[in-house]
């Protein structure tokens, strides 16, 4: 494992921004760390996200992509996410 983030929320994030941080590696797209926020947003607990995928030049579309498909797969079993 080479790339680890964490987000979670606090009392303080008033704007609805949840406290996130690398913990593991360095991403340069930070995509975990962006991933991860955009989870406890969702969830609304705490999210452990790596991400240790080397993809090539259109990394944005892999991106909407893989967020488009983690959002379903919650969408279609939330049960899977308590």
């Amino acid at each position: 494992m080479k790339d680890l983030a964490m987000a979670a929320r606090t009392p303080y994030d008033h704007k609805n921004i949840p406290c996130t941080t690398q913990i593991l590696g360095h991403c340069p797209e930070e995509f975990s760390s962006a991933l991860a926020s955009k989870l406890v947003k969702r969830l609304n607990k705490p999210v452990y996200v790596s991400f240790n995928v080397t993809i090539g030049a259109p990394f944005d579309s892999w991106m909407q992509l893989i967020e488009h498909k983690i959002f379903e797969e919650i969408h279609i079993h939330p049960q899977w996410f308590l």
